[in-house]
């Protein structure tokens, strides 16, 4: 008896395979309309469907083998990418000859991704996240830092031992957030999250993968043996752990550190902040600086002009020496 199901199987095996139609008696434009033991043999139809679970099952493994060649190049391109990357002497240096492993527009997730111009580095900041950004501006404003080094590539061979002995895959390069040098000469890592639900085993995400929980907090253990084992500080800083009325004021005021860009008494008052000539609590309240400058007890604009010629001033010497 050719049952529905069985119907499906040899229309489906007739349409695929024109080649193998060996049933005379059923016709093309017969196919949905003439099925019955008469037309087909038990043995004929054993066959059709042996065939067709054949067809099926090398289906699966096309695409399957099609998926393993994706990955393979994909693989292969993010390797000669990394080569170049080597090549191009990324993580070197300090300041304008420093250029991080990763560029916001070599990241695939550059939805929240920025770049920010950093006037005491002489160069963009390249942020991967919000987060980041905020971070960023926050050890920007202290007055100890010395150098930011964003998206710093880690010793490959060091840190592949490291997860070799916590039980995880190598990986072809590993990177931190943000390294940070302090004028005192000590270093901090900071790997940033978006916040600390990221490693809350109850979290939505993690239910039927807890490898990914896994993986995650195996991740920031390697990074941070890695660091410790070269006498750097490691901390993990997410959202939770960012002051936001601090990020705000400093992204208004260092938005004019350069004086080309000022025009206005508010935007000469957030360059002498900027600068800290003048000197106002950052992290209480979002600032209002208009009202700042009309209650101000000293004149704005005097003593943004008196900055200046002794900048210049300085300069001048500099050069002469």
């Amino acid at each position: 008896m050719v049952t529905k199901t069985n119907h499906c199987i040899i229309s489906y095996f007739l349409k695929c395979c024109p080649k193998i139609r060996r049933f005379e008696k059923i016709k093309e434009n017969r196919i949905n309309t003439v099925f019955a033991d008469e037309f087909m043999s038990e043995n004929h139809l054993k066959m059709v469907v042996y065939l067709y679970v054949k067809i099926k099952a090398h289906e699966k493994s096309s695409i399957l083998i099609a998926k393993a060649k994706t990955k393979i190049n994909r693989k292969e391109k993010s390797l000669k990418s990394h080569k170049r990357k080597i090549e191009e002497g990324r993580c070197q240096g300090y300041g304008k000859d420093y250029t991080p492993f990763i560029l916001v527009r070599e990241y695939k997730g550059r939805g929240t991704a920025s770049v920010i111009w950093d006037p005491f580095e002489e160069r963009l900041i390249h942020c991967l996240s919000q987060t980041e950004v905020a971070v960023y501006e926050t050890i920007r404003w202290q007055d100890n830092v010395e150098h930011i080094r964003e998206q710093y590539l880690l010793d490959t061979d060091r840190m592949n031992a490291i997860a070799e002995e916590l039980g995880m895959k190598k990986a072809p390069w590993w990177t931190t957030d943000f390294l940070v040098d302090y004028d005192d000469g000590s270093k901090t890592a900071f790997s940033v999250k978006y916040d600390r639900s990221a490693f809350d085993p109850n979290k939505r995400t993690y239910r039927g993968k807890e490898s990914r929980l896994h993986n995650l907090v195996m991740r920031q253990r390697a990074e941070q043996i890695y660091w410790e084992s070269q006498k750097v500080r490691f901390k993990l800083v997410t959202n939770e752990d960012i002051n936001q009325v601090l990020v705000w004021n400093v992204k208004s005021v260092m938005s004019y550190y350069e004086s080309f860009k000022v025009i206005s008494k508010e935007q000469k008052l957030k360059y002498l902040i900027a600068h800290k000539y003048v000197y106002i609590p950052m992290d209480k309240q979002i600032l209002d600086f208009h009202e700042i400058v009309e209650r101000a007890g000293f004149d704005v604009d005097e003593l943004y002009k008196r900055v200046l010629v002794a900048r210049d001033l300085h300069e001048e010497i500099t050069e002469r020496r």
